[in-house]
């Protein structure tokens, strides 16, 4: 990227707002980085000023993972989500889990460790918990959810 990321007040004027874009040689100002397997479901026009919401989707076949949308801040862009092949999605495993279950990807748990009295809760990612499990030894309760989206 290359820009500059701050605005002034300049005699009682602000500069410019900064601008988004992804720099390489040949492009123009106002690019949206993209998503590999991934399209823009929605955006503001170009140029991208700071605030400038951007919404990705997968392709069929593809689940997305980390942030749906990205946002310009300062002059930078929020990092991106992936689009992963949904046959190549991994699964959680946690000793900690009595059974030892292997969980699929998107599947929210609701937990409370031994001793505890309030409940945490952690969503399956691609074969890891976020946020990551922190009870020691065995739960005590554990609730799964499985957490379907639906577009329309």
């Amino acid at each position: 990227m290359t820009c500059s990321n701050k605005i002034q007040c300049v005699d009682g004027t602000w500069t410019t707002l900064p601008l988004c874009s992804v720099f390489t040689e040949g492009s123009t100002w106002g690019h949206v980085p993209g998503v590999a397997y991934g399209y823009v479901v929605e955006s503001s026009a170009p140029p991208f000023h700071h605030g400038a919401l951007v919404e990705f989707s997968c392709r069929e076949t593809y689940t997305l993972i980390g942030p749906r949308s990205i946002t310009c801040d300062s002059g930078r862009w929020t990092p991106l989500p992936q689009c992963v092949a949904t046959n190549e999605l991994k699964k959680c495993k946690s000793s900690q889990l009595v059974s030892y279950e292997v969980i699929d990807h998107n599947t929210n748990m609701r937990y409370k460790c031994r001793g505890r009295t309030d409940y945490k809760h952690s969503i399956c990612i691609s074969g890891r918990w976020d946020p990551e499990i922190t009870c020691t030894g065995k739960l005590l309760f554990i609730m799964f959810l499985r957490i379907y989206v639906v577009y329309f």
